[in-house]
Parts: structure tokens; sequence; C-alpha cells
């Protein structure tokens, strides 16, 4: 492991220490620590930077371009952090003999910079590249603070974990990566426990190549626009995430988006909640979705049975039910997809405790069974083709999903549904002897043809 200290940076103890005119630079130093940190050489000395706590003035953006990690003392995801990196607003770009333009909307910069081969200035990668228990801040606040500077810049995958950052004219954090960013890519980025507080934006992810990512309890607040905004083209998955006091809280869009979110919370006064693509919201607090928002929602309740709120693009469909836990019968929901109507049924049996979600597309189809009902296990969910929210054409909501052959369980082979060749039938009851384990659809079709499976 190197020390940051080895290579000439100089720890403060207070910001205003670090930045008095005469503290020493620490950005120099930082830079050689990667370079050595990343050569060809890590098993002499590893990849990992320690950085002691204190403050480190840094008055020039550092790009890393190597798989490094750096790591700090004690903690970073708060203004109570141990280890500061104080960037002098604006980076001094227009500084020297050689200034560079201030940055924009579509050239942006970052206090530190995570690049990918075809960005970065010596063809390396950041790939793999981690922080860890450090504080990214800037040294003016809003609203003398520079514009398009973001504190962490990625467009390459990171691995953040314990990291705050504050005070950004730009965006706390600001991953963008896929076609029109130079074929970079971002995809599974990993962020765990981050503090971003004072930007425009607190969290940002968007492209086509930043996607599959996890994020487990960033706190965004008090952020010019969006606490968190995910603009990703699809599936990124956000846990246990806190927004407040931000000018709005969470924003996902991108067409075919599908993240999901995870017992999330929002403090009342920030607007509603905006979902302009398919995604999956369970659990959590909020003070409400806009009306153009589209998704499943399924909040957690109390000593009743969750209820199911169900909302389309347009808007013109709300429905929530709630559903008590001595219910039984049918519960339906509708709404509107396209050109068509579809409809989903939720079924509570009080006698099985058991649940039932149905789709009508041209005729019912169960498509979840939950409790002693499936053969995998009571309490174990079925999902014969998938259930989703999806979208398509001018198709907004699609109930039954087009996934690989998957298994679902019955006594026979299905008389009704649409079916593909491939999907598996499980037999609930194969009690006679020579009686088959299941049926498989070898001719797709409505409702297919089967063979039996011994």
């Amino acid at each position: 492991m190197l020390n940051l200290i080895d290579f000439g940076a100089v720890p403060y103890p207070t910001k205003e220490a670090v930045l008095a005119p005469t503290s020493i630079d620490s950005s120099d130093a930082l830079r050689r620590a990667i370079a050595v940190a990343g050569d060809a050489a890590p098993l002499q000395h590893g990849n990992t930077i320690l950085v002691p706590r204190g403050y480190y003035r840094m008055k020039t953006s550092v790009v890393i371009s190597r798989p490094v990690q750096i790591v700090g003392e004690g903690t970073g995801a708060s203004r109570h952090a141990t280890t500061f990196f104080v960037f002098d607003d604006g980076l001094h770009l227009q500084d020297g003999p050689n200034p560079q333009p201030l940055p924009t909307q579509e050239s942006p910069r970052g206090a530190i910079e995570l690049r990918g081969p075809t960005t970065s200035p010596d063809g390396g990668t950041a790939y793999g590249a981690g922080l860890r228990h450090v504080h990214i801040q800037n040294s003016l606040r809003f609203p003398n603070s520079t514009p398009y500077i973001h504190g962490l810049f990625c467009d390459v995958t990171p691995h953040l974990v314990d990291v705050g950052v504050t005070d950004f004219g730009g965006d706390g954090v600001h991953i963008r990566a896929g076609k029109g960013y130079g074929k970079s890519n971002a995809n599974q980025w990993y962020v765990e426990r981050l503090f971003v507080e004072d930007n425009h934006r607190g969290f940002y992810v968007s492209g086509g190549d930043s996607n599959a990512g996890l994020a487990i309890g960033i706190v965004a607040i008090s952020n010019r626009d969006f606490g968190i905004y995910n603009s990703a083209f699809f599936n990124s998955t956000f846990i246990g995430c806190e927004c407040e006091g931000n000018a709005r809280s969470y924003y996902a869009d991108g067409g075919t988006n599908r993240s999901v979110y995870v017992g999330c919370y929002a403090e009342i006064g920030q607007g509603l909640v905006e979902f302009r693509c398919p995604g999956i919201w369970l659990g959590g607090v909020v003070e409400g979705f806009s009306p153009e928002s589209f998704g499943l929602r399924l909040p957690w309740g109390g000593d009743h049975i969750s209820p199911l709120t169900i909302r389309n693009k347009r808007g013109s469909v709300e429905i929530t039910s709630q559903v008590g836990a001595d219910n039984s019968g049918q519960i339906a929901f509708a709404w509107q997809s396209g050109d068509d109507n579809y409809e989903t049924r939720l079924y509570y049996q009080n006698d099985l405790k058991n649940w039932a979600l149905q789709y009508m597309g041209s005729q019912w189809q169960t498509l979840l069974i939950e409790g002693g009902g499936s053969a995998y296990g009571k309490g174990t969910l079925s999902f014969p083709r998938g259930y989703w929210i999806g979208s398509g054409g001018n198709r907004r909501w699609r109930g039954l999903g087009q996934g690989p052959p998957s298994a679902a369980a019955d006594v026979s082979p299905r008389q009704d549904g649409k079916w593909l060749s491939g999907d598996r039938i499980d037999n609930l009851s194969p009690s006679a002897e020579g009686s088959p384990s299941g049926w498989l659809c070898f001719d797709s079709g409505l409702p297919g043809k089967w063979r039996k499976l011994t």
C-alpha cells in the first residue's frame, strides 16, 4: 500500500487552513501516486493509495486512468468526514500560459475524473478503480461555484464506498457512458453510502452503457435540482436511498429504463417523484408521483396487505386499492395501454392465504401465484414467462414477459393462454406411478402443443 504523504501531499487540520494563500497544492502528489499505483508492477507495492486524515488542497483536476484504489482514513460520507480533498473552484482552468475554456453542459469537467481508454489522455482505463472513505469538496458554495464542474465525473465503471461530494456547481457524482460519449462503458457501476449535498444534482447517471448499476444508501440533501437522477438505458437498482431538501427528489427516464427502487425515501416539500419510463417502486415513503409518471408502485403497508397503485404514462388512469388481510375474492385493476385495454386481476383467497395475479390480453393468463399453491414451496413466486411493466410502440404497458423459457406449475398441460416452445410446466401432483413430472411445450401457440416429461 502506498501513502499519499510520501509523494509530497500535505494534510491540514481545517478547511480554513487548507485554503490559506500559503497552503501547498497536493494534486500533483496524487497524480504521482496514481501513476506509481497503476504501473506495470503492482505486486511490488499494491494498487491502493492510503490518504491519511486531514484536508488536502487540490488546485487542479485529477484524471484517473488506471484501476487504482484511493482509501481515506475514517469516514467520508458526511460533512463530518475525516479525509477531505478540497478543490479550488474553477480548477484554475483559465490560469497559466495555456488557459482552457470553462466547461459546458456538453463538455463538463470533474474535480476527479475516472476515464476509459477512448477518453483518457494516455489511453489507459480506470475500470475497476474505486474511492473509499474520502470526501470531495469544492472551495466555494453556490452561487459562487462554477457551473458544469462535477465533483466526480465517470465515463467508466466506478466503485464508490463511503464517499461524500459537496458544494460543486455541477453534479456531485456524474456518470455517463455509451454512444455519443466516446464509446465509453460504465455498466455495473457500484455506489454504497454516498453523501451528496449542495450540488446541482446530487447523483446523476445517463447513457446507453451506464446500465445494471447498484446504489445502496445514497443520501442526497439540499441539491439545487434532483437529488437522484437516473436516465441510463435500463435496469439499475436503488436500495434504501434518501432525498431531503432538494429542489426535486427522484427522476427516471430513458425509454426502457425498468429500474427498481426498494425502500427509498423522499422528504416532503421536494415535489412529486417523476417516472417517465417503466419501473418498479417497492416500499419506502414519498410525497407522491407526478401525473406523467408510470410504473408499478408497491408501497409497504402496516397491519394490512400492501396497497397496489398502477399509473399509466398519460396519467389518465390512476387506480389505488388497499386490500385488507381479511379480504377475499377478486380485486380488479384496469388501465389503458396505447390503443388497447388491458386488465390485471389480483386475488386474495383468505382460506389459502394465497395471492394470484392474472393478466388479460386476448384472454386471461395467470402470471403469479404465491402461497401453498406453488410447486416450489409455500411463499414462492412462480412466473411462467416473467411479469414486468414494459413499453413498445404505442403499448406502454405489458404484463406478459417474452423472456427465456421458464417453469410454471399445474396438474395438467394448459388449455389456454399463449405458450412458447421451450416452456415447461411442472406437475403439482405426480402421485400415480408412471405419471409425468411435467410437460414441455414443443410448438408455440394458444395454448401450444405439449409432450410429457418423465
